[in-house]
């Protein structure tokens, strides 16, 4: 009888194991600092994005977008998408054409436009006029919002949910701004534009003496605790769901 002995099983290194566990172990160490370092990272722009400073200078132009982009330059590369380059100025490409006289003149690169983009302005308005902690600082922001309108006549702000309740928004240009479903209880809005606003379902419990919502969309927005002495309503659109201070006389017929 012929006896069969069985092949011994491959013999893998001792710590071959161990290893492998060691370089993953040590691989996720590395993957979770690089994470923090993007987090921290981060959290330094959106601090920036967001500071009530920078966005004041974004929203009155004394910064512009290429500027960020120079800023970020190093990151971008590193993604490869490089900032654009900057313009040639204009003794340079006087001095280039007089050593190649007879070579084409490139067209001249596009100028970089400081004008900010509807998406910017929006972020700004809504970090602008948020409550502050001062009377004057409220101001100042209602100000520089203004200003903002009036350099962009074509900017219809769009603010819809935001919360504005008890901030000092006198004499604000909301017009022609999305408002639906904001909320203004307390707020002074005083002398305030809102002409063509679209109000749909806000809470406008705020003090509104001689604001003008001419043409105003006032559907389902509730003016149960709102001051409308001297508020000009005429052309404004509500419904069944809007809601009126008690006694108020909405001569409806005027409305709908």
């Amino acid at each position: 009888m012929i006896e069969l002995i069985p092949s011994p099983a491959p013999q893998l290194p001792a710590d071959s194991s161990q290893a492998s566990a060691e370089d993953a172990g040590r691989k996720h160490l590395e993957r979770q600092a690089a994470q923090e370092k993007l987090g921290k990272l981060g959290d330094r722009v959106r601090a920036t994005a967001y500071d009530e400073e920078f966005a004041q200078a974004l929203a009155q132009g004394l910064i512009s977008k290429q500027q960020i982009r120079d800023a970020l330059a190093p990151l971008l590369e590193m993604i490869d998408e490089p900032p654009q380059s900057a313009p040639e100025d204009f003794a340079t490409q006087e001095a280039r054409d007089q050593e190649n006289p007879d070579q084409e003149r490139p067209p001249e690169p596009v100028a970089q436009s400081r004008e900010i983009t509807t998406i910017q302005l929006n972020t700004t308005a809504r970090l602008l006029l948020r409550k502050k902690e001062t009377p004057e600082a409220q101001k100042k922001a209602v100000s520089v919002f203004n200003k903002s309108r009036e350099q962009h006549p074509e900017w219809n702000p769009d603010l819809q949910n935001i919360d504005l309740r008890e901030t000092n928004l006198e004499g604000i240009n909301l017009q022609g701004a999305n408002l639906q479903n904001a909320y203004l209880e307390r707020a002074n809005l005083t002398g305030a534009i809102l002409e063509g606003a679209n109000l749909r379902g806000a809470s406008m419990g705020a003090i509104l003496t001689g604001a003008n919502l001419r043409g105003a969309d006032l559907r389902g927005t509730d003016f149960r605790e709102a001051t409308l002495t001297e508020t000009i309503l005429e052309e404004a659109k509500g419904d069944e769901n809007t809601l009126w201070p008690r006694n108020f006389n909405t001569l409806w017929p005027r409305f709908l």
